[in-house]
């Protein structure tokens, strides 16, 4: 449910709308991947871009997955052409 509140979040203050149904499903599943990415990275000592100063409570792959999902966003379309 935390998740779906960032994805949400994100694409509001992206693209000012919230993303459709299909959009919050690939969006989970980018999280979920990248997520488990980099926990192997940290876990074998191997370099990740990992956010510093992190709130209590927030897992500090799952953090790095939502900067990399947000890059993913600002590098879209949406940024790109003009409708």
């Amino acid at each position: 449910a935390k998740t779906d509140d960032w994805i949400t979040k994100a694409y509001l203050l992206a693209y000012s709308r919230q993303p459709d149904l299909s959009e919050s499903s690939i969006a989970e599943a980018f999280l979920n991947k990248q997520s488990a990415l980099i926990k192997t990275r940290i876990a074998e000592q191997k370099k990740a871009a990992v956010p510093t100063n992190l709130p209590a409570g927030i897992d500090p792959a799952t953090a790095a997955a939502f900067v990399d999902f947000c890059h993913v966003l600002l590098n879209s379309n949406e940024f790109v052409y003009v409708n």
